[in-house]
């Protein structure tokens, strides 16, 4: 039976849950082998659901689709753990800083949140949080450990220094594009933006100097 041709309200939660992350194939048609038109679809789907009034939020997204996004979460802030490489380098953002709002990884959600915040502050992206108002003890038992560490009661404090920590700095670059990042030696990175500001984030467990400025352990400091 053929289904009558749903509305962009109902096909676009589940579509845009997986276009942003995964590219498609349709072997029925040559025009589609090997991920062929994925590009140009997305940026269609996304132009069309934006025209209604739609606002599209990815997670981790693909370029293609980073590129037209209304904000893109979960940024990429280093090399993915490859062998190969020895420094991260916050290549996302280097080049969609200024296409749409970036956050990262949710802190609460995290491991290490100092260090996830430090490689936020580092790429010049917004911090993030995943909360939920309450937490069901059968969650417990869940598999799906994003679930975990999300109630808002608990975070609060965490969430309030955060911000109290980091707004004015991203105050400053709210409208610039990173124009130079390095790796200082000791352990600092550095990154200049496009109105004079620059960062130097110390992802050490010790105080170190870096261009005549001592940057405090597991610290950033603010300059211009």
């Amino acid at each position: 039976l053929r289904r009558s041709q749903p509305s962009v309200d109902d096909w676009l939660p589940q579509c845009t849950r997986y276009m942003g992350q995964y590219s498609f194939s349709d072997y029925s048609d040559v025009n589609y082998y090997a991920q062929n038109g994925m590009a140009e679809q997305t940026a269609d789907v996304i132009s069309n659901a934006q025209s209604k009034g739609h606002t599209i939020h990815f997670s981790a997204a693909n370029a293609y689709a980073a590129a037209s996004a209304s904000c893109v979460s979960q940024v990429p802030t280093g090399h993915g753990n490859y062998d190969g490489l020895d420094e991260s380098v916050p290549f996302y953002s280097l080049v969609f800083r200024n296409s749409a709002p970036l956050y990262s990884r949710a802190l609460n959600s995290v491991v290490d949140a100092k260090e996830t915040l430090l490689r936020a502050v580092e790429s010049g992206i917004a911090p993030s949080f995943a909360l939920s108002y309450e937490y069901d003890s059968q969650l417990a038992d869940s598999s799906f450990a994003s679930f975990y560490g999300t109630k808002f009661e608990n975070n609060l404090e965490l969430i309030e220094n955060t911000v109290k920590q980091v707004t004015p700095y991203l105050e400053k670059i709210k409208n610039a594009s990173i124009s130079k990042h390095e790796l200082l030696a000791n352990g600092v990175s550095k990154t200049s933006f496009s109105n004079g500001v620059v960062v130097l984030v110390n992802h050490t467990d010790s105080a170190v100097t870096a261009d005549g400025n001592e940057v405090a352990a597991m610290s950033f400091v603010v300059l211009g």
